[in-house]
C-alpha cells in the first residue's frame, strides 16, 4: 500500500508531468481524422501520423532503459518536458507532412522516457502494491487526455484547430515544477535488488501470467484496442452522426461530439484503473484478465452490429472500461517479471505494445479502406475473444512477490 508521503510524492509528480505532456497527443487522435483535409493529409496518411509516435518507440524503449542507467531521473524529466512542449506546438501549423513526422517521432520518445519512467516511480514507491501504484499513476496522468478531448473539441469548433493545438504545447509547460518531485524512483539496477515483501497484510492470490504470455497479449490489445478501436472512434462517429446532431436546440458539432465520447475513455481510466490495480494484487493477474479481455470482445461485436448513436456509446463505454482494466492487468503482470528480470524485462514487453499499437491505425484503416470499419471491429473482437480464451492456459500459478520466504 502507499502509506508514506515519500511514496505518494513520486507518484503525484510523474503522473502530474505526463498528464500534461499527453494533451497534444490526446487532443491529435481526436481532432486529426476531423481536420486531415485542411492540413492537406489523406486517410492513409492520419493513419500512418497517428501510429509513427510508437514504431519508434520500439528503438527508443531501449534507449530509455540505457537513460535511466546512465542519467538523473530529474534531468531526464526536464528534457522530456520541454521536448514534448516542441512536439505539441509544431502539430498546430500546416508545414507538411515531414514536420508532423519530425514532430510526431520526437513524441514517441518522450514517452518511451515517460512510461519507463513510471514503472521505475511505480516499484520505488510500492513493489508490494505493484498494481495499485501502477493503476494510480495511469487513472492520474490521463485526467490531462480527458481534459484535452473535452475542452479541445469544444473550442476546436469555436476557435479552430491551430490555436487549440498550439494552446495545449504551451500549457504543458506547466508540468515543470513537478519535476524535482520524482525523486525516490529507482534506477534500471535497483529493479532486481528490489525486496518485494509488504510488511504485514495478507498473501494475495498466486495466480499470475508469465512474460511471454503479457508480451504476445500487450501485442494483440494494443493493436485492436488502443490502435485500431481508438484510432478509428472520431471516423466512426462522424459515420454515424454525420457533422452534428442537434440537442435541445444547439447543434454540436463532430468534433465536440468526438472528444465526449473519446473523453469517456479518460473518465474510465481515472475511476476504473486504481480498482483494477487493487483487484489484481489482491487477487492475482489471470482471472481479472480474462474476465476483462472476454467482455471487452463482447462489446465490440455490439459495436459492429448496432450501429444506432445510444448503443455505439453505450459499448463504447463498456469498451473503455475493460480496455483500461485490461492494461492494468497486463502491466502489472509485466512488472512481477521486472522483479524478476530487471528494467529490461519491461522495456521488452512495452516494445511489444507498442508494436501492436503503430501496427492498429495502420491495418484498421487500411482493412476499412477495403472493407469498412464494422468488419474491422468484428475481426478485432473475434482476436479479443481469443487472446482471453488463451489466458487460462497461461495463468503461471507460482510463488509470489508476498509469499516468499
Amino acid at each position: 500500500m502507499l502509506d508514506t508521503h515519500g511514496g505518494r510524492r513520486p507518484i503525484i509528480s510523474i503522473s502530474v508531468i505526463t498528464a500534461l505532456a499527453l494533451l497534444g497527443d490526446s487532443l491529435l487522435y481526436s481532432l486529426l481524422p476531423l481536420y486531415a483535409g485542411t492540413l492537406g493529409l489523406s486517410t492513409f496518411m492520419v493513419g500512418l501520423l497517428l501510429s509513427a509516435n510508437r514504431w519508434v518507440r520500439l528503438v527508443t524503449n531501449s534507449l530509455a532503459s540505457r537513460s535511466f542507467a546512465r542519467w538523473g531521473f530529474s534531468g531526464i524529466m526536464l528534457v522530456n518536458v520541454l521536448l514534448t512542449v516542441v512536439s505539441t506546438v509544431a502539430y498546430a501549423f500546416p508545414l507538411g507532412v515531414g514536420c508532423f513526422l519530425a514532430a510526431r517521432l520526437l513524441w514517441g520518445a518522450c514517452y518511451s522516457h515517460l512510461r519507463l519512467g513510471g514503472y521505475l516511480v511505480a516499484l520505488g514507491a510500492s513493489p508490494a502494491g505493484l498494481g495499485l501504484a501502477l493503476g494510480l499513476i495511469q487513472s492520474f496522468s490521463r485526467l490531462g487526455s480527458m481534459l484535452a478531448v473535452l475542452g479541445g473539441g469544444l473550442l476546436a469548433d469555436r476557435w479552430g484547430y491551430s490555436w487549440v493545438m498550439a494552446g495545449a504545447g504551451l500549457f504543458s509547460l506547466g508540468a515543470l515544477p513537478f519535476v524535482g518531485g520524482c525523486r525516490g524512483a529507482l534506477g534500471k539496477a535497483e529493479i532486481g535488488s528490489v525486496d518485494p515483501l509488504p510488511q504485514g497484510g495478507a498473501a494475495p492470490s498466486t495466480d499470475r501470467l508469465s512474460l511471454p504470455f503479457c508480451n504476445a497479449a500487450g501485442f494483440t490489445t494494443c493493436l485492436v484496442g488502443w490502435g485500431m478501436v481508438l484510432s478509428s472512434l472520431s471516423a466512426v462517429l462522424h459515420q454515424r452522426v454525420g457533422m452534428g446532431i442537434e440537442l435541445r436546440g444547439s447543434v454540436l458539432g463532430i468534433a465536440t461530439i468526438a472528444g465526449v465520447v473519446t473523453a469517456l475513455n479518460w473518465v474510465c481510466t481515472l475511476v476504473v484503473s486504481p480498482l483494477a490495480g487493487r483487484l489484481c494484487d489482491r487477487l492475482g493477474r489471470r482471472v481479472p484478465f480474462l474476465v476483462a479481455t472476454l467482455l471487452q470482445g463482447g462489446a465490440l461485436l455490439c459495436l459492429a452490429w448496432m450501429e444506432q448513436v445510444l448503443a455505439t456509446v453505450v459499448f463504447f463505454t463498456v469498451f473503455f472500461i475493460c480496455l483500461n482494466a485490461q492494461k492494468v492487468f497486463l502491466d502489472a503482470a509485466a512488472g512481477d517479471g521486472a522483479l524478476e528480470g530487471g528494467a529490461d524485462a519491461v522495456s521488452r514487453y512495452n516494445s511489444w505494445q507498442d508494436l501492436g499499437s503503430a501496427a492498429g491505425p495502420l491495418l484498421g484503416y487500411g482493412l476499412a479502406a477495403v472493407l469498412s470499419f464494422a468488419v474491422v471491429y468484428l475481426i478485432g473482437a473475434g482476436v479479443l475473444l481469443g487472446v482471453g480464451l488463451l489466458s487460462l492456459r497461461a495463468g503461471k500459478k507460482q510463488r509470489s512477490v508476498w509469499d516468499a520466504a
